[in-house]
């Protein structure tokens, strides 16, 4: 009848210990620690498995929107017709499918009417799993434990391994290349059940096999396919004692019948399980009630078959009507008066569920907003079907959602159970009727749908990450401009977990800050720390990046002491006349933190008194695109481009400002220190962007705090070189006319760190263009330091 689910992910009848078949193929190695876990929650899951297992009253015949099992069938009437044709079907072949609307009681006519036949017929032993988001393991984990029994808690992590290393051998004997496979399994769960000579393995809800789209983390592979779970199944079922029958929801039919050998099977034993007839429902009804001694209210039988129709979907809502009537019978009957006051069978579910959460919340205000969040954890949205009961790890909610779990199990809205094939306790909603019935869920499905539907992608692009690495990674704009928006509407709702924290990288500005400081973190990092800055609402919101309130580059200073430096020019060769080392004196200046970003190129290019009247009207020449972000350095920039940069830079700031000499670059990077290499002092591979660095591309400006100079200064060794004011063969010439080639200073991404030193130096044309040269600015006006 009704439900389609018992809440247990694999049950099965107990046996003696593993066949020598099992113990002599059993794989790895034994974890000799005990269960890290065991225990956690298990005083709470022992008080909801103990609430589950009871009725509203301990002498109720009906099962509100639990599947009848095996042990119900004293009360399992109206389906006879239908377990027939099951039965018959079983005994034809080896596959069954048993296919019905959401709701029909598809499981509940498998364990309750076929199960007992073949039962008493002798010789069979029975398994039930549902697959979930690892059908590999789940089915592993049903199977081992059918061999082996319930493991002591200080043997879980043991049986996990096995349980983990034997659904990797399943996953494999699709290719034929495992050394275990079903059929053993098979034969090792008949040994240990005395007298069995079948194995009839129930795959309840195979819709999940294409409900979950996440990767099986068990074997690595790409998201397991029902296809390949039908083929390992079919091919058991084939070569030993086995049959198979799944409940599949109609819904997803067509689905199956996309993998040929499954729909061969298919077309030649489907059980489709329609509504029940009118009789058959008052059998539902009424023999129940005959067994356990309840006689109706005159009349009320008749309204409960008029008011649930002919929908093969309402049976659950009948079954849950009739729960709660039994609990307000009158003088031992269910009684019109309460049917009216439960809101008929339609109501009835929608009637407890509210009354529920109303009760909670007024005994602890914030209940609701829990309860809510409990629920949409639940649900597994779908993509172009409906929303079905989405199973989820208890660990997986904080302290006060598991104790509202508890009573949300205790009041038959959520059912517990654990998973064998992840060894975890489970939570999940107690049938898809609630999430087709109750508005209030409904309500809070449609508020946060498209996060929601945002948030489980995470879910599954980590696992998919996890096996395949790189390649599963999300590009910066998705991370920034979709995932992160939601995720700060969402809140702490659905905190991510360790494992999508690590998949996601940093998001909140003052994280990514903090590793930008952080002398470890990694140049990958780093240069996605860069571009993530970039992609912030309002852009990159470090100091001296970006633009100020009125559109002008917003530039830090800082203050440079007067001092001299020596100039590499003899080592060059370049320059006979010098001898020795020049040394050239510097005035006290001020130098930009930065190179002039991307940001701050554009300004000059869109300004009418910029670009366009001191460069294009004066040499006929077009702007280089800038490729890189708003906050990387700009690049392709000419010598003269950058001298007529700081031409109108100057006259918009109202002060001079200009290219600095390679001595007052040289004084910024080393602090005058002729024994200082590298700004920072010796190299360091973490300080800087060379090629060393082997990310092969440029990064955002300031991405490297631990390389700054004594003064702060950033940028100084490697990622862009910035030319210098100066002529390189005549070093001294700071005059601005002419075509001599200019110095450059810094090094760049593209270069080794041996000419990012501080006293390194290099030339170029001044009419020269390439993808990592760009500029810097300094000022020397008094007027900064009025």
């Amino acid at each position: 009848m009704p439900p389609s689910s018992s809440g247990a992910r694999c049950r099965a009848r107990p046996g003696r210990r593993p066949s020598p078949c099992w113990q002599t193929a059993r794989l790895g190695s034994q974890c000799a620690a005990g269960d890290e876990k065991a225990g956690d929650f298990a005083a709470l899951i022992g008080e909801l498995d103990a609430s589950c297992a009871r009725a509203p009253t301990a002498d109720c015949p009906y099962r509100d929107l639990r599947a009848f099992r095996e042990e119900d069938e004293p009360f399992f009437f109206g389906r006879d017709a239908f377990t027939d044709e099951i039965v018959a079907a079983v005994d034809r072949q080896p596959l069954v499918a048993v296919v019905g609307a959401s709701g029909s009681g598809k499981s509940s006519v498998v364990q309750a009417g076929l199960l007992p036949v073949l039962r008493r017929r002798g010789g069979w032993s029975a398994a039930i799993v549902r697959p979930g988001p690892e059908p590999w393991r789940s089915l592993a984990g049903c199977l081992l434990e059918l061999i082996e029994g319930d493991p002591a808690a200080g043997q879980r992590v043991q049986r996990q391994l096995a349980v983990g290393e034997l659904a990797a051998e399943l996953a494999r004997g699709v290719a034929g290349s495992a050394r275990i496979g079903l059929p053993h399994l098979v034969a090792d769960v008949l040994v240990v059940q005395p007298g069995c000579r079948q194995l009839l393995l129930l795959v309840d809800q195979w819709e999940e096999l294409y409900t979950y789209r996440s990767t099986d983390a068990t074997t690595g592979a790409t998201a397991t396919t029902a296809a390949a779970f039908a083929d390992c199944l079919l091919a058991a079922a084939a070569s030993a004692p086995l049959k198979v029958v799944l409940t599949l929801r109609a819904a997803f039919f067509g689905r199956a019948l996309d993998h040929r050998p499954l729909r061969d099977h298919l077309q030649r034993a489907t059980v489709l399980l329609g509504g029940m007839t009118r009789d058959e429902r008052r059998q539902a009804i009424c023999g129940p009630a005959e067994k356990a001694d309840l006689r109706f209210e005159a009349g009320l039988v008749a309204r409960l078959l008029d008011d649930v129709g002919d929908e093969p979907g309402n049976l659950p809502l009948l079954e849950f009507c009739l729960t709660q009537l039994h609990a307000r019978r009158q003088d031992g009957a269910p009684c019109q008066a309460g049917y009216d006051a439960i809101g008929g069978v339609r109501g009835a579910i929608v009637e407890r569920a509210d009354s529920v959460i109303d009760e909670l919340s007024a005994r602890s205000p914030g209940s609701e907003a829990i309860a809510r969040d409990v629920f949409l954890q639940l649900v597994q949205l779908g993509e172009g079907s409906e929303d079905t009961r989405r199973p989820a790890p208890l660990g997986d909610f904080a302290d006060a959602a598991r104790a509202l779990i508890g009573e949300l199990a205790s009041e038959r809205l959520l059912v517990t159970s654990r998973d064998p094939g992840s060894g975890q306790e489970t939570v999940e909603v107690a049938h898809e009727a609630l999430i087709r019935n109750w508005p209030r869920l409904r309500d809070w499905r449609q508020q946060d749908r498209d996060d929601l539907h945002q948030r489980r992608e995470i879910e599954r692009a980590t696992v998919a990450s996890a096996a395949h690495g790189d390649s599963h990674h999300w590009p910066d704009e998705r991370v920034m401009l979709e995932t992160a928006p939601m995720l700060q509407r969402l809140g702490v709702r659905f905190p991510l977990r360790d494992s999508e924290q690590r998949f996601l990288g940093p998001l909140a500005v003052d994280e990514m800050l903090a590793l930008l400081a952080d002398p470890e973190t990694t140049h990958a990092l780093r240069a996605t720390i860069g571009d993530r800055l970039a992609l912030l609402p309002g852009g990159d919101p470090r100091p001296g990046v970006g633009l100020r309130a009125d559109g002008l580059p917003d530039i830090v200073w800082h203050e440079i002491p007067g001092g001299e430096v020596e100039v590499e020019v003899a080592a060059s060769g370049l320059l006979r006349r010098w001898r020795g080392r020049p040394r050239f004196a510097a005035e006290p200046f001020r130098i930009a933190r930065h190179p002039v970003t991307v940001a701050q190129w554009r300004v000059f290019l869109a300004a009418a008194d910029g670009y366009e009247a001191l460069v294009r009207r004066v040499r006929g020449w077009e702007a280089a695109r800038q490729r890189g972000r708003d906050n990387q350095p700009a690049v392709d920039v000419t010598w003269y481009e950058a001298m007529a940069y700081c031409q109108w830079l100057g006259a918009a700031l109202g002060h001079a400002v200009r290219l600095p000499t390679e001595w007052e670059w040289q004084l910024a990077a080393s602090g005058g220190d002729p024994l200082r290499e590298y700004p920072w002092g010796d190299w360091h591979d973490g300080r800087a962007n060379t090629s060393e660095s082997e990310l092969g591309r440029m990064t955002a400006v300031g991405v490297y705090p631990p390389g700054a100079s004594e003064q702060g200064v950033c940028d100084l060794a490697g990622n862009v070189w910035q030319w210098c004011l100066n002529e390189f063969d005549k070093p001294g010439d700071v005059t601005t006319g002419g075509d001599a080639r200019r110095v450059v200073r810094g090094g760049s991404w593209d270069d080794g760190r041996d000419v990012a030193r501080c006293a390194a130096r290099l030339d170029h044309d001044p009419g020269y263009r390439v993808n990592d040269l760009g500029l810097r600015l300094v000022c020397v006006s008094p007027i900064l330091k009025r």
